[in-house]
């Protein structure tokens, strides 16, 4: 094989695994959402929270198996299950390590005329063999307004 020929092979092997990272690449941007600079942080001291912390307690108290799992604990934190008994339209999970989760619910079929769909990011840790919330927060998608994409914002 000639000088040429193998440096038109490597060109070709070069741009076959570099078209193959890209394309890996926007699969992971489509599939996995923003860090959470791109939602709006939960008040974690408002009386919402308060609620869940106390069911939280006394969960752990009677080794209820939530407690366990932190998607099942993200649900909560996003409002599930709910008095209307809607379900999330996606729950993902994403560990990073044992003692890390970071678990995305995206929600829609809402009621309200204004967005149309809320996705929840929670960050759990894990103490002591118990699943912690470390932070959550939401971002929306809106009906209308000027700019129909995902937004920390509320719609309008």
């Amino acid at each position: 094989m000639s000088n040429e020929s193998k440096d038109q092979a490597r060109w070709r092997r070069l741009a076959l695994v570099t078209g193959a990272v890209l394309v890996l690449g926007m699969v992971v941007y489509l599939l996995w959402p923003p860090g959470r600079d791109d939602y709006r942080p939960l008040d974690l001291a408002g009386p919402r929270w308060q609620e869940f912390e106390q069911d939280y307690q006394k969960a752990l108290l009677s080794r209820m198996p939530w407690t366990q799992d932190p998607k099942a604990i993200a649900l909560r934190v996003a409002g599930f299950p709910n008095p209307d008994n809607t379900q999330p339209a996606r729950v993902d999970l994403r560990v990073s390590t044992s003692h890390r989760a970071v678990v995305v619910i995206r929600t829609h079929n809402l009621p309200d005329d204004s967005v149309r769909q809320i996705e929840t990011r929670v960050e759990l840790v894990k103490e002591m063999g118990v699943w912690k919330v470390e932070w959550a927060g939401q971002r929306f998608l809106c009906y209308r307004g000027p700019d129909r994409g995902w937004t920390s914002g509320l719609c309008p």
